[in-house]
């Protein structure tokens, strides 16, 4: 009897793990695999991990050695400017970062990165440009470096 009562009781539970098991399998193969591939010092590849972080979305990390030994995949993926980041979802690369971060806040639309407001949204990405073009003139950042050194 007791044998009896203990499978009724956890059948349910068992039942409901393997329904969420089940469920999150669909959910995981609908959203696809996403991969980032990056260097630790560019910013861009910062701000697109920052963005996967708000948006709670799972990556995998590659890091790329960019300027002594670019990967083929970095040339495959991205053959026009050759550099990351890269972000590959659902086996589709999307480059450059700004056009990258668009495409994680119109793909997962929980947490938005940008304000609902237009003008509150025009405000951000006035300063967004700004530190991209302060960033482009410093003469230590990632994009002298990538000039300097890839040549």
């Amino acid at each position: 009897m007791h044998e009896i009562m203990r499978r009724t009781a956890t059948a349910p539970l068992f039942v409901c793990e393997k329904a969420a098991s089940w469920l999150l399998k669909i959910v995981r193969k609908e959203m696809g695999q996403v991969k980032l591939m990056g260097l630790w010092a560019s910013p861009y590849s910062l701000r697109i991990k920052v963005a996967l972080k708000i948006k709670g979305v799972d990556y995998e990390y590659v890091e790329e050695d960019m300027i002594r030994n670019k990967s083929q995949q970095i040339v495959n993926y991205n053959p026009v400017h050759k550099k990351v980041p890269v972000l590959i979802h659902t086996g589709k690369p999307i480059v450059e970062s700004v056009v990258i971060l668009e495409y994680i806040d119109e793909t997962w639309k929980g947490n938005p990165l940008l304000p609902q407001d237009s003008y509150d949204r025009a405000q951000a990405r006035f300063w967004a440009k700004f530190i991209d073009d302060q960033l482009n003139s410093c003469p230590c950042s990632y994009a002298c470096i990538q000039t300097t050194f890839l040549k």
